[in-house]
């Protein structure tokens, strides 16, 4: 006899009756025998991944032994049990063809072309029937997520699953060690190597050594971990936005967009404000980290292209007379072939000359403070003198939407045909607005009660670059370094053509506050009527700052209002 192959479709667990993997292949070996072939058992594929057809084992290993000559013909108990995605059936179908070999569904007795008109019907209906299942499952998740149930998944460290409610509960011994990490980033500006130090230094266990877990690398047996911690998982926890009490569904699949994630609810482990600090401890770190290098380069990490948002990063080159020439470059301009993208037309700058632009506003803002002290005076006055009215423009807003938000409720209430979702969507992106928008008016009426805010905040000020001072005439490099890092926010490098020559316009933004400022809420606008509220909280949290711009051959605004 001829050998035949079969494909075998498990969708779940629980089959519907007479589609079992067993009731499918009795149908297709009863077909197959009929038509005098054989299928043996190394030819029955059982599936059940889903995903892309090419993408399955099953598939993959078919088409191998069709190519090898071991079998002839293919048989699937159902079109639906073939697949449900429409293209991708009609494409393997012609691929089938394309190698003379035929398919055949026992559940009909006839052969599937993939010209055949009433194929296409079929496959569209499985096609449509999948959507639909996928749609009542997403329906059913969100749902659940809804209302505080845990979707299943990686539980992150500092919680447990209730087996009863199956909604996350806080670990009291793993939610200590939580706050621990968090208070030694935000508290004591400690890196992520230096925590993961101190936890393996006091002795707490991970998770995986505290429950014995073990885990397999590659195709050798489980084995245990080497039970420590180390900077990498310390970094994922201090990103980890669970800890503020939300958690995503879906952000895991590479697959899945953004817009199909679900948003649950945990209890919070530390505060949004001390996330958010966290973060900006781990921004700082990033580049202020020590690495070994055949170059000094001072402003090191600090520097962005304005036309790509990549980093310039040092290079240097050689030239007459062998002496070394010192740059900073766009990694979008060297690094474009590795990267997958177009090349960045941005300019290189001389280092010697950038840096020492930098130095000198540094030696200017530390050997007379009082440059940095009436400018940040002259950015603050403005805020302040309108506080009143910004404060009333905000209290507006908040009237607004609450009247939205009553009109959405009224809506649901009455409404037999709006789409509850919808609503739901419409009423988390009022109330996202809502809490956005009430912090700020919190920060603007604290600044409003502090009379004496400005001059408290300028007096830190001048503390901070007096102690700069001390050392400032004789530093060495590691100690301008670190004036650096104390001084400079960022600078960032447009390109501009100006009579066919390119010319690079630099800002630097110098900062006088502690790493950044207080946290400023991040939370999305309802509508773009809101936008200028974020614009009034970027005026907040830069009125520490002074920027200037630079650009060899150019010109050059010095610091000043």
């Amino acid at each position: 006899m001829k050998q035949a192959g079969a494909l075998i479709r498990v969708s779940t667990s629980r089959q519907l009756e007479g589609t079992s993997p067993e009731k499918q292949l009795e149908g297709v070996r009863a077909l197959a025998v009929s038509q005098g072939f054989a299928i043996a058992d190394v030819h029955a594929w059982t599936m059940a991944e889903s995903g892309n057809l090419r993408e399955r084992a099953g598939f993959r290993l078919a088409l191998d032994a069709i190519g090898a000559g071991e079998i002839g013909r293919l048989y699937v108990f159902s079109i639906d049990r073939l697949g449900r995605n429409l293209l991708e059936l009609l494409l393997f179908l012609r691929d089938l063809e394309d190698r003379d070999v035929e398919c055949w569904e026992a559940q009909g007795g006839r052969r599937l072309r993939w010209d055949d008109f009433l194929v296409q019907i079929e496959g569209a209906v499985a096609s449509k029937e999948r959507q639909e299942i996928v749609r009542r499952s997403q329906d059913g998740l969100r749902r659940a997520i809804s209302a505080g149930k845990f979707s299943g998944g990686i539980i992150a460290y500092g919680y447990r699953l209730n087996p009863v409610s199956k909604q996350l509960e806080i670990d009291p011994e793993e939610s200590a060690v939580v706050r621990l990490i968090f208070d030694g980033t935000v508290g004591e500006r400690l890196s992520t190597v230096e925590i993961a130090d101190r936890l393996n230094g006091l002795g707490i266990p991970t998770r995986y050594a505290k429950d014995g877990r073990q885990i397999r690398r590659g195709k050798r047996a489980p084995e245990h971990t080497a039970g420590i911690w180390r900077a990498g998982r310390v970094r994922n926890m201090l990103k980890n936005p669970a800890y503020t009490g939300t958690w995503e569904w879906g952000k895991r699949s590479s697959k899945r967009p953004p817009s199909d994630r679900i948003v649950g609810a945990c209890p919070a482990i530390v505060s949004v404000e001390t996330f958010e600090a966290a973060a900006r401890v781990l921004a700082v770190n990033r580049w202020r980290r020590e690495r070994p290098a055949d170059r000094p380069y001072l402003l090191r990490g600090l520097i962005r292209c304005g036309d790509c948002g990549l980093t310039y990063v040092g290079s240097a080159s050689h030239v007459a007379g062998g002496k070394e020439k010192r740059y900073y470059r766009c990694n979008g301009a060297t690094q474009w072939h590795k990267l997958g993208r177009a090349k960045c037309p941005s300019k290189s700058l001389v280092a010697g000359e950038l840096e020492a632009v930098v130095w000198a506003d540094i030696q200017a803002f530390v050997q007379r403070p009082e440059v940095a002290l009436e400018q940040l005076r002259a950015v603050r006055a403005p805020l302040d003198a309108t506080l009143g009215e910004r404060l009333a423009e905000i209290d507006r807003e908040i009237r607004e939407l609450h009247r939205r938000e009553r009109n959405v409720i009224r809506l649901a209430a009455e409404s037999t045909q709006a789409d509850p979702r919808a609503l739901d969507d419409v009423l988390g992106e009022i109330r996202g607005s809502l809490a956005s928008l009430e912090a700020y008016q919190s920060q603007l009426r604290a600044r409003l009660q502090a009379g004496e805010a400005l001059e408290r905040e300028l007096f830190g000020v001048a503390e901070r670059l007096s102690r700069l001072q001390q050392a400032i005439d004789q530093a060495d490099f590691s100690q301008r370094r670190r004036a650096v890092e104390e001084l400079v926010k960022g600078i960032e490098v447009a390109t501009r053509v100006e009579d066919g020559r390119k010319t690079p316009v630099v800002t630097i933004t110098y900062r006088f506050d502690d790493l950044g400022g207080p946290p400023v809420p991040t939370s999305g606008l309802f509508s773009g009527e809101l936008d200028r509220t974020s614009e009034l909280a970027h005026v907040l949290t830069g009125a520490m700052e002074i920027t200037r711009e630079w650009g060899p051959g150019w010109r050059d605004r010095a610091i000043g209002p």
